[in-house]
């Protein structure tokens, strides 16, 4: 009986034999077809760059034509300027200038009233009368009345006897009460007011005695009695 612990010499190295040659030849194997993928490879990359030199057979690459490029719209025209005025249309450029418009004149129906004398800042005398003129327009049915006004005291007196008969249109002239002697001093500043007086202002105006030292004041001017012109006076005691 053999014993199995044993290998017989011949057989382990026959076995061994043939365990070498098929690594070898599965290493040969591996190897040519290692050498089959590179040579694979390579005819693939060298193909290509022969490709990519040699002439295209199929003629020259298309040419891309340019849109067509818009025809611009015609400009529109622009707005005509008026021509601006020559230097000799105005009065200045030409050196001439025209002369001031004369007033116009008062409306027929509404009253005027100016007072020509005495002048402004005309020294009176006191407690002496004196005449006043002036022209009227439009008088109507209004009277016309002479107030004095005292700067200092702050009081309008009635300054004349009655009233006068004055033209509807034209000069007129009243005689005045003038400026009583105990009013103020020499110096003193009033003003004298020609009033337009209406039938509220006559009916307070025409119950009132004047003169004789009499001179009715008042701290504002009666209702309807309503200014009409006015020129300042001073006081004066000095005869001139």
């Amino acid at each position: 009986m053999r014993s199995r612990g044993k290998i017989q010499p011949r057989r382990g190295l026959r076995h061994g034999v043939r365990v070498f040659c098929r690594k070898l030849e599965n290493s040969e194997r591996r190897q040519l077809a290692l050498l089959g993928l590179v040579a694979v490879l390579a005819a693939f990359v060298l193909g290509g760059a022969v490709r990519l030199f040699e002439p295209d057979d199929e003629g020259p690459p298309p040419v891309l034509e340019a849109p067509p490029v818009p025809t611009p719209a015609a400009p529109e025209p622009s707005p005509t300027v008026p021509p601006s005025p020559t230097p000799t249309d105005t009065p200045e450029a030409s050196g001439t200038s025209r002369a001031p418009a004369p007033p116009p004149d008062p409306p027929r129906n509404v009253p005027a009233v100016t007072i020509a004398r005495p002048g402004t800042d005309e020294r009176l005398m006191d407690d002496r009368d004196f005449d006043v003129f002036g022209t009227v327009h439009a008088l109507g049915d209004n009277d016309l009345r002479l107030f004095l006004f005292s700067a200092r005291r702050q009081l309008f007196y009635l300054a004349d006897y009655r009233a006068e008969d004055v033209p509807n249109d034209g000069r007129w002239h009243i005689e005045s009460t003038g400026i009583g002697e105990h009013w103020g001093h020499t110096g003193d500043v009033y003003v004298l007011l020609a009033v337009l007086a209406d039938g509220s202002c006559r009916r307070v105006l025409d119950g009132l005695e004047l003169g004789h030292d009499r001179y009715p004041a008042f701290n504002r001017l009666p209702n309807g009695c309503r200014a009409a012109a006015q020129v300042r006076v001073i006081e004066d005691n000095v005869p001139t």
